[in-house]
């Protein structure tokens, strides 16, 4: 009776020193995306508070775009770039692993599609291209991207007949 008490008393032990699984508690934050590297699942993100943290992130990861949605139908991970400012939902474990994004300001960030631009803008005559310069001297008139590329022929005065100028 004594051994029996000794063994039962034992595996109780036993059963109370063997470490439980961890239960990973879902954790909620926010923050600036830094810099992202998808070859090894990982994001860095600047807090509210000015740290940076860099937390791994699920391949699985769900992606919602709350900020402008039409221009990233169907969005993956690959779309989450610098700088935006995402909410983000993750499992408080060892190592911090993201679950999912709710992507809530694009700021300058590229986007996939133009906002209202259903089609595809029209090739220029020729097969020749457009260089848009964007600084221009003060008091130059502007003028409409169809217009300058209605009025781009090819120069007959130039050394060459691949060089272009506008009339």
């Amino acid at each position: 009776m004594k051994t029996t008490r000794l063994v039962y008393g034992a595996l109780v032990l036993a059963a109370l020193a063997v470490p439980r699984p961890a239960l990973a508690a879902r954790d909620y934050s926010r923050g600036n995306i830094q810099a992202v590297d998808w070859g090894v699942m990982q994001i860095a993100i600047r807090t509210p508070q000015g740290g940076v943290l860099t937390y791994k992130v699920n391949r699985n990861a769900s992606v919602k775009f709350t900020d402008c949605p039409e221009c990233f139908p169907n969005p993956t991970l690959k779309d989450l770039v610098p700088p935006m400012y995402v909410h983000f939902e993750f499992e408080d474990l060892d190592v911090d692993e993201i679950q999912s994004f709710d992507v809530k300001e694009i700021g300058n960030a590229p986007r996939r599609v133009t906002p209202g631009s259903a089609t595809t803008p029209a090739p220029l005559p020729g097969g020749a291209s457009l260089r848009i310069c964007t600084s221009t001297p003060p008091g130059t008139p502007s003028r409409s991207i169809a217009a300058v590329a209605r009025s781009i022929a090819p120069s007959s005065t130039g050394p060459s007949s691949r060089w272009y100028s506008t009339r």
